[in-house]
């Protein structure tokens, strides 16, 4: 029996399907999914969070990586991209997105 089928089959008996998706701080509890949801997310986390999230792959990786936090859009002297935070950590990836590299921080302001 194939995955999709095994959770078409719970679900059938009146389980319910919860999922967990890693964010910033924690994760995101996803409840009563759908046999569907629950196999993407069980094997292309990713692909299910960009979906799940309105992003690319790379959004929520840098999402992930920077904590929520978004960087500053400078380049140091040696040719990489400023590592100081914008705001605090934790906020949504939409948020995160609009400010993600989009300003200077108060080194390079």
């Amino acid at each position: 029996m194939k995955l999709l089928e095994a959770l078409e089959m719970v679900c059938r008996h009146g389980f319910l399907l919860d999922g967990h998706l890693p964010t910033p701080g924690g994760g995101m509890s996803l409840r009563n999914m759908t046999p569907e949801d629950a196999y993407d997310l069980s094997t292309d986390q990713e692909a299910f969070a960009s979906k799940h999230l309105n992003c690319s792959r790379e959004e929520y990786r840098e999402w992930l990586e920077f904590e929520g936090a978004p960087r500053c859009a400078a380049e140091t002297k040696s040719g990489r991209l400023c590592e100081n935070q914008l705001s605090p950590g934790g906020i949504s990836i939409r948020h995160f997105l609009e400010l993600h590299r989009s300003d200077y921080c108060k080194i390079h302001s």
